[in-house]
C-alpha cells in the first residue's frame, strides 16, 4: 500500500513539473532572449496595444518612442507583448525606425 502511495505522489509531482513548471521556464527564457535582442529603433507592441520604437532599457523598465517628435514613454519590461511584436517583425508591416 505504501509503494502505491509513493508512486502516485511521484507521478503527480513529475506531471506538474513537465506540464506546468518546465513550459513556463522555457517561455521565460524565450522572452528574456527576445528582450535582450532588441535594438534601438525596433518596433514593439505593448500589452496595452500601444505601438512604438524601442529606445533603451533602464533597469527593469523599457523606454519607447511613440512618435516622430521623440515623445518617450516608460513601461515595465513585462509590458512588452512579445508574441505580437514577433509577428509584427515577421510581417514587416511596421518598419524599423532609423534613430
Amino acid at each position: 500500500m505504501d509503494i502505491i502511495n509513493i508512486t502516485l505522489l511521484v507521478f503527480i509531482v513529475l506531471t506538474l513539473y513537465f506540464f506546468i513548471v518546465r513550459p513556463g521556464n522555457k517561455e521565460n527564457e524565450r522572452r528574456k532572449a527576445f528582450l535582450e535582442g532588441l535594438k534601438r529603433g525596433d518596433a514593439v507592441i505593448m500589452i496595452s496595444g500601444l505601438y512604438g520604437y524601442f529606445h533603451r532599457f533602464d533597469g527593469d523598465k523599457i523606454i519607447i518612442e511613440t512618435d516622430e517628435r521623440g515623445h518617450k514613454l516608460t513601461f515595465l519590461k513585462n509590458a512588452v507583448a512579445v508574441e505580437e511584436t514577433r509577428r509584427l517583425h515577421e510581417s514587416n508591416s511596421f518598419k524599423k525606425k532609423d534613430i
